[in-house]
């Protein structure tokens, strides 16, 4: 018989009282479900007294069912009510995926089980336990639950449990004699749970790493009250820790009666896709919780109990941290931004944990914010992975490669079409002259022959070829015996050619040892009469010195008889990074068969596998280039004014007055285009053949992939609002025109202008938008960044591409900062290290689309100028949070450091000013920090006294305050170098992915904190421990 209470309900919810309809509605779990919940008691009631109100609800399936069925029980024809999606059909009741699961081995349980977690995310068992062993467990649990055992959850936490089926939970411990048979269950889980630990990487993608302990959920009765709410925010974060954590789900359904188990998959559309089936007494459930959530339905008249065991999924401490979280129910995200939103409208602070204020005020922000929606960038490391510099440190600072400028130097110069080795064809006069040697093996003592010529006048570039036309080149110099032409040089040799076999390579031949074989004492005697009829010279002699020099030979087998083929004569010379090819000869007889190009392929491949080898040096004689283009070179023409790295580099930092360098590191961007091609030239409305500035290349490459990944073309982008903001600085290409390496045009000071480069690329995607360049040095990226930031505030413009460029094309900006003296001779960037010397100079391009964030209205009951979000619009500016976009720039701030001891001088007022009107523009404290971005690049004082400064301003604004929150410290210029007008926004496009990942990456190279920035922290010790200096050996604690 059924209680009043309950017979009440029923009454409103179908509208009568015949008993037979009561009857049925009670066995119904459609209408069950509907008395668990007041709010859905009410709608139906609602739509008994007034048929109009169906479409208010038509969206809440729940209702809509419950009215269904009322309808057909009372004989009603329901057509007025709203069709409901279909749904699966019910599993009958006894089905089990897998019923034997105790008698199977551990391997084919694992495999059975993991097969249907991996193909649906849950798995339904059938219980080993016996109904006796059952029976005494709910007897335990009842008996619990009135004895006042049992704890009521908070209603918005159950759903994250079982729904209706958690009204009541108790956690289990192991030695209450009370839970002897509710133990026995968790046992049958936990011996479950650790069988599929051994395959959970395969079904899941996790490691499964300890459990939870066993809890049990009672369902509520007819006469429970509604669950409380939640009020306590140390409650609410302990939930948000449960439900955030990925984990393994399994319980055991005692009943006694059966229940709906409902199952959501988390990708799930609408309603179709939800699986719902009746749960019979004695079912095991394995339900991987970031898969599926479920719910359990039981009559609220034969409540259920249910035992539950998580197991917990492994915490990685690296850079997929973030991915091992999981959403939290929506009633506790509704719960929690609800009071997060009164902190910030109430001002809150009083008896709210501080990390709460600081959580309020990062997600509902005062200013009106700009948002980030993609970024594009291409700085040093490409060839590694972004996330190894971003998360993990990943040190990008490389050697500046040879072939990143070209090279000035007397003779013909070939570039390989494949790879980056750089082969010279001619003597390096430019890069001999000061020893005045020669690497030529038949130099006499080591006297170069152009030695005893008269250096008192500097000979004319013409002089000079004529010179080394002249000369007899003994740096693989081919002397034949009769001189050819270059058309003479092509015609087959007219000897007769004997068919070679069995063709080898003799690598590195030492004269003095294989003259004990005979084999190849004939080969050596050949040599030496190659060598002598060639050259007039035996090569074997200077091979058997201690010179370095080096000999390969190519042999085969002609008539029966081991013949030499060709050889070719080298030496490294590690100073000079090259290897010098001293002579290459090959009888005349086997000519224009492809030996000599074997053998200079086989140095060449040899030279590519050397570290110390960044050169090769060969001959320039008309005939020899005709035969390296042969092999796959071709010819380059080089200006004048463009030099070797070579030439310019002096270790000594007192060189630098003599247009030298002291440092051979910089970051350098690898795989990149320089140049337009014929039909990108055309796009932009240049002719063909105009030269343009490679910043321009990378700026138009960058903007176009940054707009590509938000859905964007050039027809889209036509006629539209869109601002180009670049932040670009110097101009190499002064030089190269003022030394007569460009043309001068019509075109030429569009060209060469900082704000034609961003003008052009406006133009070319039709924006109507402002357009401007910002040179402010380093900064000119970020200066953009807040300039742009204020024209989307005030809706100047719609969207907003803003890029930052560098592009070290000469090596005229590495001289003069080595002027300076703030370049590291070391190389490195060591920001607040003890051995820091400076700062690396890099290059790189950086684009971000923004945009500005939701809908804002200009409060005009404010008295201050401030925006604020409408009311009434409050849930669509949630909903555009949950839009994509990598990150919100709630403030801005830009200044200038005003008059101090000099221009390069740090000013930690200015810095101060800086920090302070950057939150004040945010209108949020500077409690709310928890990670700072900083300049530092490895100057000992910048870096010291932005490092103390950053720890006066993020210190705690309420002195009584016991406890202070602390902020990491990064320096992104550690990394890759100091990038200048981009580097702010190479920032900008780390902290888009650290945060994306939740992880922050160390401070590389940091080992012993400098003696400045120590002694400014130990005067004021209280502010110490708000920063955090992360080193690569506590972050992989």
């Amino acid at each position: 018989m059924l209680s009043g209470f309950a017979s009440s309900l029923l009454q409103r919810v179908t509208g009568t009282d015949d008993p037979a309809v009561l009857k049925a509605s009670w066995e119904d779990p459609s209408i069950l479900q509907v008395l668990g919940e007041p709010s859905l008691v009410r709608a139906v009631e609602e739509i008994h007294e007034n048929r109009d109100k169906l479409g208010k609800y038509k969206e809440v399936n729940e209702v809509v069912l419950a009215v269904r069925k009322v309808d057909s029980l009372t004989g009603l024809t329901g057509e007025e009510v709203p069709s409901l999606p279909e749904v699966p059909a019910q599993i009958t009741p006894g089905y089990f995926d897998v019923e034997d699961w105790d008698q199977l081995r551990w391997y084919e349980k694992d495999w059975r089980i993991g097969r249907r977690l991996q193909e649906k995310g849950f798995c339904i068992l059938k219980g080993s336990l016996s109904s006796d062993e059952r029976q005494r467990a709910v007897a335990q649990a009842d008996e619990l639950r009135r004895a006042g055992g049992f704890e009521r959850l908070p209603r918005e936490v159950i759903s994250g449990y079982f729904g209706e089926g958690s009204a009541w939970t108790r956690n289990l411990s192991p030695d209450d004699p009370q839970e002897e048979a509710l133990r026995l269950v968790e046992s049958r889980l936990l011996a479950l749970g650790s069988d599929l630990a051994h395959c959970s990487v395969a079904f899941s993608g996790f490691r499964l790493q300890g459990h939870m302990p066993g809890m049990v959920h009672c369902s509520r009765g007819v006469e429970d009250q509604p669950n409380p709410g939640l009020a306590d925010p140390d409650v609410a974060n302990y939930y948000l820790g449960i439900f955030m954590r990925k984990k393994l789900k399994l319980f055991y359904f005692l009943g006694p009666n059966p229940a709906l188990l409902s199952v959501c998959p988390a990708t799930a559309q609408d309603e179709s896709q939800v699986f719902r089936t009746v749960l019979q007494p004695g079912a095991m459930v394995v339900i991987r919780a970031e898969a599926c959530s479920c719910g359990l339905f039981p009559s609220p008249s034969e409540p259920c109990t249910v035992v539950e065991v998580d197991f917990l999924a492994e915490q990685k401490h690296s850079k997929e941290s973030a991915g091992d979280r999981m959403v939290p129910p929506q009633e506790l995200q509704e719960w929690l931004l609800d009071r997060l939103k009164a902190i910030v409208d109430n001002d809150v602070q009083a008896d709210v944990p501080e990390e709460w204020i600081k959580l309020a005020r990062q997600t509902f922000v005062r200013s009106r914010p700009a948002k980030i929606l993609e970024v594009s960038h291409r700085l040093p490391g490409q060839h590694c992975v972004w996330e190894e510099v971003a998360l993990g440190g990943y040190d990008c600072i490389t050697e500046i490669p040879p072939s990143k400028w070209e090279v000035d130097a007397r003779g013909t110069f070939l570039k390989l079409k494949q790879g980056s080795l750089l082969i010279f064809l001619g003597e390096m006069t430019c890069l001999e002259e000061e020893q005045g040697q020669s690497d030529d093996l038949n130099s006499k003592d080591g006297v170069c022959p152009n030695e005893g010529r008269s250096d008192e006048k500097a000979p004319t570039e013409e002089n000079k070829i004529k010179a080394a036309e002249a000369d007899e080149i003994k740096s693989f110099k081919c002397k034949e015996k009769e001189q050819r032409d270059d058309e003479a040089s092509t015609v087959e040799s007219e000897r007769v050619y004997e068919e070679v076999t069995e063709t080898s390579l003799w690598l590195d031949v030492k004269p003095g040892l294989d003259k004990t074989d005979p084999t190849k004492a004939s080969v050596l005697e050949q040599v030496s009469a190659l060598g002598d009829d060639i050259f007039g010279d035996d090569p074997l002699v200077g091979c058997s010195k201690r010179g370095g020099w080096r000999m390969h030979l190519a042999v085969g087998q002609v008539a029966e008889k081991t013949t030499l083929l060709g050889f070719i004569v080298w030496r490294i010379k590690p100073e000079r990074n090259m290897l010098i090819v001293s002579q290459l000869a090959v009888p005349e007889q086997f000519r224009r068969h492809g030996f000599g190009k074997m053998l200079v392929e086989l140095l060449i491949a040899e030279a590519k596998r050397l570290p110390q080898v960044y050169t090769v040096s060969l001959s320039s004689l008309p005939g020899s280039v005709k035969f390296y283009k042969r092999l796959g070179f071709k010819q380059d023409t080089f200006s004048s004014a463009k030099a070797a790295f070579l030439r310019y580099f002096d270790p000594d930092p007192a060189g630098a007055d003599d247009y030298k360098m002291y440092t051979r590191h910089m970051g350098v961007v690898e795989g990149v285009k320089t140049t337009f091609s014929d039909s990108e030239l055309a796009d932009f409305g240049l002719l063909e053949g105009s030269e343009v500035d490679a910043r321009q290349v990378l700026l138009y490459h960058s903007a176009e992939e940054c707009l590509g990944q938000a859905g964007l073309g050039r027809k889209d982008t036509q006629g539209q609002s869109i601002g180009f903001f670049c932040g670009l600085s110097g101009n190499d290409r002064y030089f190269e025109w003022m030394s007569g390496s460009l043309k001068t045009s019509k075109i030429a000071a569009s060209l060469m202008s900082s704000g034609g480069v961003v003008n052009r690329i406006a133009w070319f995607y039709g924006s109507k938008g402002p357009s401007m360049a910002v040179d402010t040095e380093e900064s000119s990226g970020a200066a953009a960044l807040d300039t742009a930031v204020a024209y989307l505030r005030e809706d100047r413009c719609a969207r907003a591409i803003v890029s930052g460029v560098n592009w070290i094309q000469l090596p005229v900006s590495l001289i003069l900062c080595c002027a300076t003296g703030m370049l590291s001779a070391s190389g490195r960037g060591r920001a607040f290290d003890e051995s820091a010397d400076g700062n690396v100079r890099s290059e790189g391009v950086v684009s971000v689309l923004m945009e500005a964030h939701g809908r804002w209205r200009r409060a005009a009951e404010a008295e201050v100028d401030e925006f604020r979000p409408a009311a009434e619009e409050w849930d669509a500016e949630l909903q555009d949070d949950m839009q994509k976009h990598r990150l919100l720039i709630c403030g801005s701030a830009l200044n200038s450091r005003g008059q101090s001891s000099s221009l390069l001088a740090p000013s930690s007022a200015a810095i101060q000013d800086l920090i302070e009107s950057a939150l004040k523009d945010a209108k949020c404290p500077a409690s709310i920090v928890d990670g700072v971005e900083a300049n530092a690049g490895g100057n000992s004082l910048s870096d010291a006294v932005e490092l103390n400064i950053l720890r006066r301003c993020l210190a705690a604004e309420d002195a009584a305050k016991t406890t202070t929150s602390s902020a990491s410290v990064r320096a992104t210029k550690t990394l890759i170098g100091e990038p200048g007008p981009p580097g702010g926004l190479a920032c900008l496009a780390r902290a888009c992915f650290t945060l994306q990942k939740a992880v922050s990456g160390p401070l590389i190279h940091l080992r012993q904190l400098s003696e400045i920035a120590a002694q400014q922290a130990d005067e004021d010790e209280t502010l110490a421990p708000k920063l955090l200096l992360t080193t690569e050996a506590t972050a992989s604690l």
